[in-house]
């Protein structure tokens, strides 16, 4: 016998009104499972982009309306044993949502620190949050590996790489003024002590945080040493486009490390290139 179908009495009203009307959202496996398991989902859209992303707490799916020539009636119950069917919505369209990669520009989202009216424009952890198409994992990943300065308010900042690596050099005097161990450097203390040659306090706070990892001693941080070489490395080659033989790349990159740091050429993979008579170039400087 067949099931009785019937019209829900709201129907009218619920697919006159676009906010009780039904979706139909069609999801690959992955966002089923976030949805299943009960994770909170979110859109976003920003008025720099038309597109509407769908964020969980670790992945982003781009969000696409698809038109249908055909219309779907949306029914609640089923056919088995006789239960009724009820007809609850319509729809000519559907969303599909496919895993896509994070939108994050940081030098758009983010005002450069120093700029003119920077601080009033910089967002806290949560405005990113609520702008940024990304999830807050791989929005955490970028702000962490970016380059990003918070300051004691909770604003970011995108800060610029050069004036990044200008203030290295003022940190990494600091550090040999004081005869502090690479290993064992006060941040607090060499912060200030940069600042008196010049570089900003803040700046050099994160760039002790960005070149380094925390010390057994707290409030202490070691530098990364192979990390601050194949920074300082690029530098180099502005007054020497190309070296003879990897010894005398190495000899001056030695004299920009903390004392007692042994440079070896592998710590420049992907930032150097060798060729065959053993002259050394930067790996950009080749592929041009």
């Amino acid at each position: 016998m067949a099931a009785a179908f019937a019209f829900s009495p709201t129907f009218d009203g619920d697919n006159g009104n676009p906010k009780k009307r039904l979706k139909l959202l069609e999801a690959d496996e992955a966002l089923v499972a976030a949805l299943e398991a009960g994770e909170k989902v979110r859109f976003v859209g920003n008025s720099s982009t038309p597109d509407v992303v769908l964020c969980t707490a670790r992945e982003t799916f781009k969000v696409t309306k698809v038109e249908s020539s055909n219309t779907t009636i949306l029914c609640a119950g089923g056919a088995g044993g006789g239960a009724p069917v009820v007809a609850r919505g319509l729809a000519d369209f559907h969303w599909e949502a496919r895993k896509a990669a994070p939108r994050l520009d940081l030098a758009a989202l983010l005002p450069a620190y120093g700029g003119d009216g920077a601080e009033d424009a910089a967002p806290t952890r949560a405005d990113l949050e609520s702008t940024a198409q990304a999830s807050a994992a791989e929005l955490d990943g970028a702000l962490a590996s970016g380059a990003v300065l918070v300051d004691g308010s909770g604003r970011h900042f995108h800060l610029d790489e050069a004036r990044l690596h200008k203030c290295l050099d003022e940190v990494l005097t600091a550090v040999s003024l004081q005869g502090w161990p690479a290993a064992d450097v006060p941040a607090k203390a060499c912060a200030a002590d940069a600042a008196t040659h010049g570089a900003d306090g803040a700046v050099a706070a994160h760039c002790l945080r960005h070149f380094s990892t925390p010390a057994a001693t707290p409030g202490h941080v070691a530098l990364d040493v192979r990390k601050i070489a194949r920074s300082v490395a690029a530098s180099l080659f502005v007054a020497t486009p190309s070296y003879a033989a990897a010894a005398d790349l190495l000899s001056d990159l030695k004299d920009c490390l903390p004392a007692d740091a042994q440079p070896d050429l592998s710590w420049l993979d992907g930032v150097v290139a060798v060729a065959d008579d053993g002259a050394v170039t930067l790996a950009d400087a080749q592929d041009a």
